[in-house]
């Protein structure tokens, strides 16, 4: 453009001064303005190709907006899809393990509220039983020496006093606050089903072994100015004696030191016997008599009753 802008010029200034002919300058004045008008045209061309510039990219991001909503949408029908795949599934009520029914709180064709709704029940109650929890509770003396594993038995009434075996399986490592004991939970293998969940019965829970541990009832045992004694029939006559007890449950009473095993003694003194007092000794049989004799036995906390 501005070539045939100067052309032009100098083709006029040659015209005015005779120095070329007017139909020379004309025709280079032509020239020059075709040249301006396919600039111009050339200009406009570029305005609409950059018109169209700006729409396609307005066209791509519409483009991509609409494959973002359309991959919501996709992920919108996929949740939907499982949800409802879930809510099929609750047409089917699978036990988290294998087990028997106790309890069955609904009939067939009864509504079943959802499990988010404040009056939803149970429809069943379903009871593992080849393996039974037993809970006692330990006192707070004996707590310290409970550990996993720690043997156990069991008696039931509805065994006719038979006894079962277990083990300690887990405990709260923490004490109720109202009763000072702790939570222990025995496991007691029964693949019989003999034991039904919900029978009581009486637990011993060992948690050491004394071995031939010389043990007298707790009754026998009395104190003189704080030290324990045991009254002793010698010849016919009584002898208090000092011992040093050990275990205590409060039922039987370990003696550590003071007594051979093969000693009459007083198995119930409140006060009343004396120093050289006569006696006559009466023999009661073994089984009557909570200890007394030595025997290899375990330490147990006194009997709690367990379900």
């Amino acid at each position: 453009g501005t070539f045939r802008n100067q052309q032009a010029e100098r083709y006029c200034r040659l015209a005015s001064n005779s120095a070329t002919t007017q139909e020379l300058a004309d025709e280079t004045t032509e020239q020059l303005n075709a040249a301006l008008a396919a600039c111009e045209s050339s200009r406009a061309k570029l305005k609409a190709v950059q018109g169209q510039r700006v729409v396609l990219a307005a066209k791509l991001e519409t483009a991509k907006a609409d494959e973002r909503t359309k991959i919501a949408r996709v992920a919108v029908t996929r949740a939907d899809s499982e949800r409802t795949r879930v809510t099929l599934e609750f047409a089917q009520v699978r036990a988290p393990f294998d087990g028997i029914i106790t309890r069955r709180n609904v009939d067939e064709g009864a509504y079943v509220h959802s499990p988010s709704s404040d009056r939803s029940t149970a429809i069943f109650t379903l009871a593992r039983t080849d393996v039974v929890t037993v809970v006692m509770q330990v006192p707070e003396r004996e707590v310290l020496r409970v550990q996993l594993g720690c043997r156990a038995s069991m008696r039931l009434s509805a065994l006719d006093g038979a006894g079962v075996e277990g083990h300690v399986a887990r405990f709260s490592h923490a004490l109720d606050e109202q009763s000072r004991t702790m939570r222990v939970e025995i496991d007691i293998d029964n693949p019989t089903g003999r034991l039904y969940p919900g029978m009581y019965g009486n637990v011993a829970l060992v948690i050491e072994d004394l071995k031939q541990a010389l043990t007298v009832p707790a009754s026998a045992i009395y104190s003189i100015q704080g030290e324990p004694h045991i009254i002793l029939i010698e010849r016919g006559t009584a002898r208090q004696v000092p011992v040093q007890t050990g275990y205590d449950d409060g039922v039987v009473v370990q003696i550590l030191k003071g007594l051979r095993g093969d000693e009459e003694i007083v198995l119930s003194n409140k006060g009343e016997i004396a120093e050289g007092q006569p006696l006559r000794a009466a023999r009661i049989a073994a089984s009557q008599v909570a200890g007394g004799k030595p025997a290899e036995g375990s330490r147990t906390p006194a009997h709690a009753a367990a379900n």
